[in-house]
């Protein structure tokens, strides 16, 4: 190709990219091929800072394809992520607009290419062309109206990679690409990309994206420069390995791209197979893989719940403490599930910490019941008194009903995604756990402080979670995975021991306790907890929805009540979906059996 043919072909494809940039809409045609003239192409590759915060360059870029990132910096010296720029945006337009330096950092998510036009050469035909002008002031002034009713906030995921562990079979690979992509499909058209496109690779997945809502890279387990190429162009990427395998490490994973930019790329790592927990291993996988987050799949049926993950707009479900009124959470869980949303993942505190836990075990509702009834009325946890040096229990008791619950599992192999939270009295601030041993983080965060000793684990005192943050949402917020509902049993609305009855002769006679007084059980936990009270507010700013069944005149302690606390949980659920069914308009439902295609179905 000769070079007027070159540069008129540059030109070409410079008015294209200035078209489809919003900034430009409304722009004549004969301005945006003169601004075209002056343009440049360039290219970063993914985590090259593209301009930094304080920088006197003034020039304006249009993302042709890739992902930036902006960053802004904070008084502690960190950099805050304040949004995403993708295909068909501006970036620095206010600084070609005044001259001023730059306010934020650009950083490439992805390997990106831009048009560059400089402040110089916008100036040069704004002198000669004073509708130039015109027209940019009208859409940045569009622009500075859209931002003072708006922010940019980070996007979700739209290019993925699949990154299959080399010693996946090929066949496996494929099934899971296939479930991945109809599991999309309920989103927006889906574009599948694999190694057969080694040779033009940038303009097939520029083409991909721009004509699609998802695409996905398919990476190649024996080569590690295609899966790299994939890992460059992604937002996300996915590891995919058998839960069965010994835990290992894979060339075609490399390492997260861009360490100096404090930006890496996200990596999430599937596991397919292996449900029972004696054939897992996925905590051996925390080294190997250096992943972000865990996904089970043992079948076609799970990817669903993938895909709203990764998409971010999966529901995550968060369970308040609250002693027997926790028990209301069964009931509510019911409810949704009976009205067909899909939770997909689940945290909790306290009490909500060990019935989040039991959902997140892919427990049926049956077993869930018969084992908590067994548990806490059966079991009577709090039957093992000690000398009050430490607490009023010795907690072992309660130490065998989680170990009979739950076993050696950990969090890492519960098939649902969970966390739950205890309070760090030596660091002053929730602890939030998402792996290791599941019974001793349940452990710590039901240790009521007075009522069970407190769990020390390396030097840090754990206790109940409800201390601090009895409803975790923020937890569940800082996850980016969708909406987040919260169900919030603490009945704090009221709190008096409501059984009239006469207290036993020798608690009259050696405490002066009265009928209507709280226990000191009662009053341990209260005043354990009675720090979170105030962070009811902070909850219904930060969840999607919060639910309170009304379990306020339930003894904090009363686990003969199991079934009345049910049954009002359950109640009331049903009562706010019937009532207001827009306050559930925007969460996904779970698809049935029916919905599934066969290969849907299949074992992965």
């Amino acid at each position: 190709m000769n070079d007027a043919a070159r540069g008129a072909g540059s030109v070409a494809a410079a008015v294209a990219a200035l078209r489809g940039a919003r900034f430009f809409e409304g722009v004549p045609a004969d301005i945006l091929a003169s601004l075209a003239s002056e343009a440049e192409f360039i290219e970063i590759a993914a985590g090259e800072t593209l301009f930094h915060e304080g920088d006197g360059s003034s020039d304006l870029y249009v993302l042709r394809s890739g992902a930036v990132a902006i960053l802004r910096r904070q008084h502690d010296g960190s950099n805050l992520r304040v949004g995403d720029i993708f295909s068909g945006e501006t970036v620095g337009e206010m600084a070609m607009l005044t001259g001023a330096a730059r306010t934020a950092t650009a950083i490439a998510l992805r390997d990106s290419e831009l048009v560059r036009l400089t402040r110089e050469a916008v100036g040069r035909l704004v002198a000669r062309d004073p509708e130039i002008a015109l027209a940019i002031a009208r859409v940045l002034a569009q622009r500075l109206a859209a931002a003072n009713t708006a922010t940019r906030g980070v996007a979700r995921p739209r290019v993925f990679a699949i990154l299959p562990h080399h010693a996946l079979e090929a066949r496996r690979v494929a099934t899971f690409v296939r479930g991945l992509t109809g599991a999309l499909r309920v989103f927006g058209a889906v574009a599948a990309i694999d190694g057969a496109h080694r040779e033009s690779p940038r303009g097939v997945v520029q083409r991909a994206e721009a004509q699609n809502d998802y695409t996905l890279l398919i990476g190649d387990g024996g080569d590690p420069q295609w899966s790299a190429f994939c890992a460059r162009q992604a937002d996300l990427a996915l590891l995919v390995a058998d839960a069965r395998m010994e835990p290992s490490t894979s060339p075609a994973w490399g390492a997260p791209h861009a360490p100096h930019s404090r930006h890496e790329l996200q990596r999430e790592l599937v596991l397919l197979g292996g449900q029972s927990p004696e054939r897992r291993r996925a905590a051996g996988w925390r080294d190997a893989a250096q992943h972000d987050f865990l996904h089970h799949a043992e079948s076609g049926a799970d990817l669903p719940r993938v895909a709203r993950l990764i998409t971010r707009q999966a529901t995550t479900l968060v369970l308040s403490g609250g002693g027997a009124r926790g028990f209301a959470h069964l009931g509510v869980v019911d409810a949704l599930m009976e009205a067909g949303l899909a939770l997909d993942m689940f945290g909790g505190s306290s009490m909500g910490a060990i019935v989040a836990a039991a959902y997140a075990g892919g427990w049926p509702r049956e077993t869930v019941h018969d084992r908590l009834r067994r548990a806490f009325v059966h079991g009577r946890p709090l039957s093992d008194p000690a000398f009050p040096v430490v607490a009023l229990f010795r907690g072992r008791k309660v130490e065998r009903l989680l170990e009979q619950a739950f076993g050696d599992r950990t969090i890492e192999d519960l098939p649902l995604p969970y966390f739950c939270v205890s309070s760090s009295l030596t660091r002053a601030a929730p602890a939030v756990h998402r792996a290791g041993l599941l019974r001793h983080w349940l452990r710590a965060s039901i240790a009521i402080p007075g009522v069970l000793p407190p769990v020390v684990e390396n030097g840090v005192v754990h206790v109940d979670g409800g201390v601090m943050d009895n409803l975790p949402i923020d937890a569940a917020t800082a996850l980016l995975r969708g909406p987040v509902i919260g169900v919030d049993a603490s009945g704090e609305e009221e709190f008096r021991h409501v059984d009239p009855a006469s207290p036993p002769l020798w608690q009259r006679l050696l405490g002066g306790r009265k009928a209507g007084d709280p226990t000191i059980m009662e009053i341990l936990y209260r005043v354990g907890t009675v720090g979170s009270v105030s962070t009811a507010q902070r909850d219904e700013e930060a969840a999607t929805l919060v639910l309170r069944p009304p379990v306020g005149r339930i003894g904090l302690l009363d686990w003969r009540s199991f079934d009345r606390c049910v049954a009002i949980g359950y109640d009331y659920a049903r009562r706010m979906i019937a009532e207001r069914p827009e306050l559930f308009a925007g969460l996904r439902r779970a698809p049935g059996d029916s919905a599934l295609a066969p290969e849907g179905r299949a074992a992965l």
